[in-house]
């Protein structure tokens, strides 16, 4: 039995459900927008008032536990969350592995710490700071420093205005780094990496009609594919979606690594079959239970 965790109109879920449905697979979902009637104890899940065993479920998709829709959702998450660290099942992903992306900086450490290049990166709240690494890198731009999506945006001198107001925020400041953005889905032992070509600084909110972001499928060399599933072993993500940018001189910057990819934004541009490879990864054999803390 698969465990699909989520929102039933998610995208993502949505389309690892219709590949569990064309291959006959049983599964239960529970839906954090409907969870009131839901319950798990140490033994089992209550979905609607029916008991499922949890030795039972083999896989699990879970899609942004970051993000509980409802007070019920959010306690019911905090009382799977021990079983999810250590049930057999193939979990994609593990709590404590998507826990890494609530501080892109603790991140980005362990980015390089895996052999990738990393912009140079600020984290402050002084604004004097800032004006000096703006001096020294000149194209700069600005993010959220936690798991929170943010659009990423220059700091221009319109920004450079306001920068005061970090004073009460500490903010990500990096060096902008020219070249193709390649979006790399890591699922399992396979990888499906995607080209994106445009002129907006962050390509998923594009500020003007000539800006829309053009995919299209890209062969990696040997050696970047192998980089990206060791960063995500490394990450203990069997499940990522890794944020690339190929400067023109060929060196690929990582940005960062998201536990919970939707790739249907992808998908849907390339035809790449990404939710059927994540199907195939929930249906394989569960592994040897984890012990805790490990």
């Amino acid at each position: 039995m698969i465990l699909l965790i989520g929102e039933a109109t998610d995208g993502p879920l949505a389309a690892v459900r219709t590949e569990l449905d064309r291959g006959g697979d049983r599964y239960l979902l529970l839906d954090r927008r409907a969870c009131k009637e839901s319950a798990v104890t140490d033994t089992d899940l209550v979905l609607g008032g029916v008991r499922r065993p949890l030795a039972g479920i083999t896989g699990v998709h879970v899609r942004d536990a970051a993000g509980p829709s409802c007070p019920a959702a959010h306690l019911l998450h905090r009382e799977l969350a021990p079983w999810l660290e250590v049930t057999p099942a193939q979990v994609l992903n593990r709590p404590s592995a998507s826990a890494t992306n609530l501080s892109k900086t603790f991140q980005l450490q362990v980015i390089r710490e895996s052999g990738f290049p990393v912009p140079e990166t600020l984290v402050t709240d002084r604004p004097e700071d800032v004006a000096a690494f703006r001096s020294r890198y000149g194209t700069v731009v600005f993010k959220s420093v936690s798991s929170r999506r943010s659009v990423v945006r220059p700091l221009d001198e319109e920004a450079m205005g306001r920068i005061d107001r970090i004073r009460w925020c500490p903010t990500q400041f990096q060096q902008y780094v020219r070249g193709v953005n390649v979006r790399v889905h890591i699922v399992g032992d396979r990888h499906f990496a995607t080209a994106v070509h445009t002129t907006a600084v962050d390509y998923r909110y594009p500020a003007a009609p000539s800006e829309a972001p053009v995919f299209c499928g890209v062969d990696l060399s040997a050696e970047l594919v192998r980089r990206c599933h060791r960063l995500a072993r490394t990450l203990g993500l069997p499940l990522t979606g890794i944020d690339l940018r190929i400067a023109p001189d060929g060196t690929a910057y990582c940005l960062e690594a998201n536990p919970s990819p939707a790739f249907t934004y992808y998908q849907s541009a390339t035809g790449q079959p990404i939710a059927r490879a994540v199907a195939e990864l929930l249906r394989g054999a569960p592994r040897t239970a984890r012990e805790p803390g490990l």
